[in-house]
């Protein structure tokens, strides 16, 4: 019996310590912005993120959030995730889509300390997408691995291109709790 309860609690652990999980997750689809979110306008030119109904026909149709600089040249704006608590193995996934004519730059970057403060913020990865398609996008986590942290979508460039972001998620690695067995004693013997 000890030995069965033994051999089961160390499958479990094993199993535990294996599992991916998705610990956050926004896919813009209620139509309204997400509660939680910070958006900050750095520029302060009166253009920020916004939800944009896609429409267009393809696997992510619906809802989306866009950073559109309408007849701007310059742009500066910030999308910011509520606090998530991260485990181990942790990584960022999305979808983004640049322009339709010019390129947008854009930035991901991670706070543990503050969603509003931008100073706070270490850039993780930053590209400038050369063409007009949604394209998955996954980013390492590990360095903040068991720390609480905002992860933000920067748009800035010179350009007046949109960039959209779908179907964010943020997955870890659950760690493998100790599992304690106690054996219960045995039954008394029966004559």
């Amino acid at each position: 019996m000890k030995k069965l309860l033994l051999m089961t609690a160390l499958v479990v652990a094993v199993f535990a310590a294996g599992a991916q999980n998705i610990i956050f997750s926004e896919d813009f689809e209620t139509g309204t912005p997400p509660a939680g979110w910070t958006l900050i306008d750095a520029d302060g030119n009166g253009q920020n993120w916004e939800l944009m109904d896609q429409g267009y026909g393809n696997d992510y149709d619906g809802y989306s959030f866009a950073s559109y600089p309408m007849g701007s040249s310059a742009n500066d704006n910030w999308m910011v995730t509520p606090a998530i608590s991260l485990g181990t193995a942790s990584s960022l996934s999305f979808f983004r889509m640049t322009g339709f004519f010019t390129q947008a730059h854009y930035g991901v970057y991670v706070s543990t300390t503050s969603a509003t403060d931008i100073t706070s913020f270490t850039l993780l990865q930053e590209e400038t997408p050369s063409y007009y398609a949604w394209s998955q996008i996954t980013v390492d986590l590990n360095a903040y691995s068991d720390q609480t942290v905002y992860i933000a979508f920067r748009h800035f460039d010179n350009s007046s291109a949109p960039i959209m972001i779908d179907n964010i998620e943020v997955t870890s690695t659950m760690s493998a709790s100790v599992i304690t067995a106690t054996p219960a004693p045995p039954p008394p013997h029966r004559r």
